[in-house]
């Protein structure tokens, strides 16, 4: 009489990603970080351009129409706005959001952030 030898083999325990639902907060959370990962290069290199190598009194009206001349610094500009103003709205967005206590009000803070800075931006 043969037996069946009973095989057990375990494989080690496979690594579980649990995977949060995304919503506007982690969107906005992410955009924090990834717009400051590009900003702090813009804002330094803007300071470094501006300050140090040109220095603050040779700015004038003349070296700024040389500069928008060129579409590269027109890029660099407006980048450097678009991530410094979006970072800012976001900030402040996080902000108002735990200081407002009426729940009704909670709920608008972040569209009204969102419209108020669709407005400024165009």
């Amino acid at each position: 009489m043969e037996t069946n030898p009973v095989l057990t083999t375990s494989a080690p325990p496979r690594e579980r990603r649990i995977r949060p639902p995304r919503s506007y907060e982690s969107t906005a959370w992410r955009w924090m970080r990834y717009s400051a990962f590009l900003l702090i290069p813009l804002a330094w290199g803007h300071v470094i351009i501006n300050d140090v190598l040109v220095g603050v009194h040779a700015i004038d009206l003349n070296l700024v129409a040389t500069r928008w001349a060129f579409v590269g610094w027109r890029i660099y500009d407006a980048a450097l706005l678009a991530f410094a103003f979006a970072h800012g709205m976001n900030g402040l967005r996080q902000v108002l959001n735990p200081n407002t206590w009426i729940s009704t009000s909670r709920t608008r803070t972040s569209p009204s952030c969102f419209a108020a800075s669709s407005r400024i931006a165009f």
